[in-house]
């Protein structure tokens, strides 16, 4: 028995759709990840000074919550551009936008100094922090599946799902050097060094996007289009802590490193992007409001983390239901797939 060989279908090298999309969607998290965690630490402080803790911890996850709405319109934008203009400018121009975001987050004044100005640019920065995030994860996901070798999907696949996690780690471990200096430094000036950082880090991203090529796969069907693909619909029917946390990541992590090779299987390729994109960032703006929740819980029931606990077994329920639902699995990819027509639709 044969394996096929390491060749991706597009003359970028493999180390480098790696790099585009592993690494990529790693800056494109730390960007977005560094703004949840001031959220919860530096930002009621900062921006919100005269409500109480409690409070202005709540305002806080508000501007998450409400900033996040966007993200399903990001979804939309870079994938109808990915849809048509290509991968390629669509992982370039979600890059552009995070950085210039979340650098421009860094030099806000806080309420101190333009009072109530100083929340409302906080928000318009992060609405188009989330227009970012929500083109990011189906562009990657597009041009890594796209672009892998024959029988290697799967592989190129998880590229995104482990750039998800390895920005959160890359952030948390910034923002605690970022804090080490003491809370006085870290609450005038350490809390912004974390976005400032975000600037070099998307200029290494835009670098890495910049050097790939388009995906083969994407160019096929763009040459062989017969019918519009904006009429075409998509195929499918709609301590302790760190102890649990870590838990939580270890045993998600084999079922989150699939997502991306197993959803692309449900559309065709002219309407790829757009259609994992868009349903990718709904579930993310159901998600961004459970911290909000959360905190309206602990504000109701004091020091009991009862409430807290039962909302996360009812999401974990309804997370089993619809995984159990689910009957259909991912392409199985056979020695003849790089030779399917890119037009062809999934099976």
């Amino acid at each position: 028995m044969t394996t096929a060989p390491l060749t991706p279908r597009t003359r970028t090298r493999p180390g480098k759709v790696m790099g585009a999309t592993l690494l990529g969607t790693s800056i494109e998290w730390y960007d977005f990840a560094i703004y949840s965690m001031a959220a919860a630490v530096v930002i009621p402080q900062v921006f919100f000074p005269y409500l109480d803790p409690g409070s202005g911890i709540l305002s806080s996850f508000a501007t998450l919550a409400i900033a996040s709405v966007a993200r399903p319109a990001g979804a939309l934008l870079f994938g109808w551009i990915g849809d048509t203009a290509g991968r390629r400018p669509a992982l370039i121009g979600s890059m552009l936008v995070m950085t210039v975001a979340t650098v421009g987050i860094g030099f806000i004044p806080g309420y101190a100094s333009i009072g109530i100005m100083a929340p409302v640019l906080l928000v318009l920065l992060r609405v188009l922090q989330s227009l970012a995030v929500g083109g990011e994860w189906g562009g990657a996901t597009s041009y890594a599946v796209e672009a892998a070798p024959p029988r290697w999907r799967a592989v190129f696949g998880a590229f995104p799902q482990m750039g998800n996690s390895l920005g959160i780690f890359l952030s948390s471990a910034v923002f605690t050097l970022a804090a080490l200096p003491g809370q006085e430094f870290f609450l005038e000036t350490g809390w912004r060094i974390p976005f400032w950082v975000a600037g070099g880090l998307g200029l290494i991203g835009l670098w890495l996007r910049f050097s790939i090529e388009e995906s083969q796969e994407f160019l096929e069907t763009k040459q062989n289009r017969i019918v519009n693909p904006h009429a075409q619909k998509a195929r499918m029917r709609p301590g302790l802590l760190l102890l649990g946390m870590s838990l939580a990541g270890i045993f998600s992590a084999g079922a989150y490193g699939v997502v991306g090779t197993y959803v692309t299987s449900w559309f065709d390729t002219e309407t790829l992007q757009r259609s994992i994109s868009l349903a990718y960032q709904i579930a993310g703006v159901l998600g961004v409001f459970t911290p909000m929740a959360a905190q309206l819980l602990t504000n109701a029931a004091g020091t009991s983390w009862v409430p807290v606990a039962v909302l996360y077994v009812v999401l974990s329920v309804i997370s089993f239901w619809c995984v159990a639902s689910r009957r259909e699995g991912p392409l199985a990819e056979s020695d003849d797939d790089a030779a399917r027509p890119a037009s062809a639709p999934a099976r």
